[in-house]
């Protein structure tokens, strides 16, 4: 009968054995997952980062060409205050049905202006080659 503990001894010290040694590959496996996903975090932090300095530089760009077109613009309504009216400039006093039909924007037709005038497009690529027919009604370009 002795040999027979000896046999559950044994086992059990197997079955010990082998929780422990699982245990052990469980906790490395888990370590390994743990730097993995902190390498992971590091990663895409940084790339955020990176993210978020280059649109805050593209931000701080297109603030600036904002601030110079509408300068611009308010020089074009200082100029010419029958063609460029300074409501559009400044954004006040829009009525509700200009927004409504020029989609916030006051109505230029009828100011003398070409069809598809758009003094916000200036310095901007024309895809209609039509550079010509800005000033053609403008007798002050002498």
């Amino acid at each position: 009968m002795t040999s027979d503990n000896d046999d559950n001894d044994s086992k059990a010290d197997d079955d010990e054995e082998t929780k422990a040694r699982k245990r052990k590959e469980r906790l490395e496996q888990n370590r390994i997952s743990a730097r993995e996903s902190r390498k992971r975090k590091k990663t895409m932090i940084e790339e955020l980062q990176r993210t978020v300095i280059t649109l805050s530089r593209e931000n701080k760009d297109l603030n600036e060409r904002n601030e110079s077109l509408r300068r611009q613009l308010m020089e074009l309504g200082a100029k010419y205050p029958n063609i460029v009216p300074l409501q559009a400039i400044v954004g006040q006093g829009t009525a509700p049905q200009q927004q409504q039909e020029g989609g916030g924007l006051p109505s230029m037709a009828g100011a003398g202006l070409p069809v598809g005038f758009n003094p916000l497009s200036w310095g901007a690529p024309s895809n209609n080659n039509n550079q010509a027919d800005v000033g053609a009604g403008d007798s002050t370009n002498v």
